[in-house]
């Protein structure tokens, strides 16, 4: 064997789904206002706000022989990355849906030997 590389990749996504007056505690206030409070439920039950965040990491080594016949680390990198996403949805009749979303994300990929910082994105 002349040469070897490990890979390693790991990936995933946590999300939670929540009323919007749930999820934003600073609506509950208008809760207790006259015809407000009752059009804020029927909103909180109809409209879902929804967080997702995805982060992955992958990461490869290389490993080359020397002359004595020793395997020796040649370079390696690492990328990380990860993503947002928000959602909107309201039901708004058995017909009609809305949703709304928002999302982004940035990573960078990391090595040796130099450069440590190769690339990076937004």
């Amino acid at each position: 064997m002349t040469s070897s590389s490990f890979n390693l990749a790991l990936n995933g996504t946590i999300e939670q789904e929540a009323g919007l007056v749930d999820a934003i505690p600073a609506l509950k206030v208008l809760n207790s206002l006259p015809k407000i409070g009752g059009l804020l439920k029927t909103f909180n039950d109809s409209a879902k706000l929804k967080g997702e965040i995805s982060p992955s990491l992958n990461f490869g080594a290389n490993f080359a022989q020397d002359a004595t016949g020793k395997l020796l680390f040649k370079n390696g990198s690492g990328n990380l990355d990860i993503n947002l996403k928000t959602t909107l949805s309201s039901k708004i009749s058995d017909r009609i849906n809305a949703r709304l979303w928002a999302s982004g994300g940035g990573g960078a990929v990391l090595g040796v030997p130099d450069p440590h910082l190769s690339a990076n994105s937004i």
